[in-house]
């Protein structure tokens, strides 16, 4: 147990000596760059000694930590890699992709790269364009700004996921998903069920559940909720915007949470509020300063 949180100290260390040191100082240190895709890397390498430590991943002589925790397809976007899915792949299998395997991920790269190229970058420009000239934005184009990053996101990020899945599967490997349909999503729970499903497993199984989950009482568990959400948000930047979003969707999965079994609004209606908090949410996401994601949200 010693060896596992001593391990685990260094990881964090690290991601939080490249990418954090500006934040916690105020700006007064600066470490100025960071390794690429650090943050993957690190979830990766935590997961794997949670999963040494309790038994679920055996290593085996040829398990390569080092393939896994370098495998290039999905380092620097994800998904992140459970090692107890990734390893019984490469020694039933390997490296040995069939046709059907080489056809199925080109079909999905040519789909990530459209999702990126064709959609995520032309949203952006649109996007960035608005974040520009806020002080001359009308309400309808404050609203465009905001739905064109919640499109532009999605896009981008499933785009990439969608590239590493068909490499993945080029090499023989399938890969988990990582994006089933999240805007079709009909409640907070629902959402984090369908977007970026690796992190949700990985908050769920290495600090959702040592905590203690829903086990001890229902104040325990909107403790635990809140906790992943709020390194959710740091984890996919260091600032007060994705610490607002975080807090944000954990409070929203609190009120859920509390709410119960309890449904007596009609399935578009859930849509619809799911749809435009989520969108209200990206806002400070996306925002440099929360001033910026106020004086949007005020247009």
């Amino acid at each position: 147990r010693r060896t596992m949180v001593l391990a685990c100290v260094y990881h964090i260390a690290i991601l939080v000596g490249f990418k954090y040191t500006e934040f916690l100082t105020g700006g007064a240190v600066e470490v100025g760059w960071a390794p690429l895709g650090l943050s993957f890397f690190t979830f990766q390498q935590l997961w794997l000694l949670k999963e040494v430590y309790t038994g679920e991943y055996v290593p085996a002589p040829g398990d390569s930590l080092l393939l896994y925790g370098l495998f290039f397809p999905t380092v620097t976007s994800g998904p992140i890699l459970r090692p107890g899915i990734f390893f019984p792949q490469l020694r039933e299998k390997g490296f040995h992709p069939d046709w059907s395997d080489a056809a199925a991920g080109i079909y999905a790269i040519c789909c990530g790269t459209i999702k990126k190229v064709l959609l995520a970058d032309a949203f952006g420009t649109v996007v960035n364009n608005g974040w520009v000239h806020l002080e001359e934005l009308s309400a309808p184009a404050a609203w465009l700004v905001i739905l064109g990053y919640t499109l532009q996101l999605y896009f981008d990020f499933s785009g990439y996921c969608d590239m590493a899945w068909g490499m993945g599967r080029m090499m023989g490997l399938d890969l988990p998903v990582n994006f089933d349909s999240p805007y079709r999503a009909v409640s907070i729970q629902d959402f984090w069920g369908r977007w970026h499903i690796t992190l949700s497993r990985f908050f769920r199984s290495c600090v959702y559940i040592p905590l203690g989950g829903n086990r001890r009482g229902m104040a325990v568990t909107c403790r635990n909720i809140m906790v992943i959400f709020l390194l959710s948000g740091l984890w996919h930047g260091a600032g007060w915007g994705f610490v607002i979003w975080g807090a944000l969707h954990g409070v929203a999965m609190v009120v859920q949470r509390l709410w119960g079994k309890r449904k007596f609004l009609p399935r578009p209606l859930c849509w619809l509020l799911t749809f435009l908090f989520v969108n209200f949410a990206w806002v400070f996401f996306r925002a440099a300063t929360l001033d910026q994601a106020l004086a949007l949200l005020g247009d």
